[in-house]
């Protein structure tokens, strides 16, 4: 439930003016970090290397760099070489 109203106020957010209906990254952060808790059944206090926010951050910056190999990747096998 506290998830769920936390979640729905981050959202919210998204209407107020200086935001431009942008929703804000916190709701990815905090989605992350709640999933990575819930499922190891560890508190956020937990030391290295089990710790679900370094796992969560370690997750969206691997996602982030193989996103940008595979928008790279597929621009290099769409593209032709001008000779």
């Amino acid at each position: 439930i506290c998830v769920g109203i936390g979640s729905a106020a981050m959202v919210q957010a998204s209407k107020l003016p200086f935001t431009h209906g942008i929703t804000p990254a916190i709701v990815w952060g905090f989605s992350q970090t709640v999933g990575t808790v819930a499922v190891t059944g560890l508190p956020v206090t937990n030391p290295l290397p089990n710790n679900p926010v370094l796992i969560a951050i370690a997750a969206m910056i691997l996602g982030a760099i193989f996103g940008y190999l595979s928008e790279a990747w597929g621009k290099a096998m769409t593209t032709s070489l001008q000779t």
